[in-house]
């Protein structure tokens, strides 16, 4: 989780910056390369990488959230008793992976769409 935090801090900008090039009427080939190299060396990875830590994680998430749902049917009120400011953490840090994980979709479809206006 942590890398995937240090690399989408790292790169966000330079894909923003890509995302948001122009479409020049002529010689369009400076523009797609830039395009294509952020979509593919940074883009990419940093989505592929936000899926797998989501993927590898989620399983864990929902044991808590269940867990968290069966104490507080079980004890009402008195369920904050077992109250694991760990455990939301870590919930909080896997919706956070779930958000970026949505983001890189977006901007990984803009970058296919940006590269296609570019051809």
């Amino acid at each position: 989780m942590a890398i995937l935090a240090i690399l989408y801090g790292a790169w966000y900008s330079e894909i923003m910056k890509a995302v948001n090039i122009d479409i020049p009427k002529h010689d369009k080939q400076i523009n797609l390369c830039i395009v294509k190299e952020t979509l593919y060396k940074k883009c990419l990875p940093l989505f592929g990488l936000s899926i797998l830590t989501t993927a590898v994680f989620t399983p864990s998430l929902i044991s808590i959230v269940l867990n968290s749902i069966l104490i507080a049917k079980n004890n009402g009120l008195d369920a904050y008793k077992s109250y694991s400011a760990v455990k939301t953490a870590f919930c909080l840090v896997i919706a956070s992976c779930f958000l970026i994980s949505f983001q890189m979709y977006l901007l990984t479809f803009r970058l296919f769409c940006k590269c296609k206006k570019l051809k």
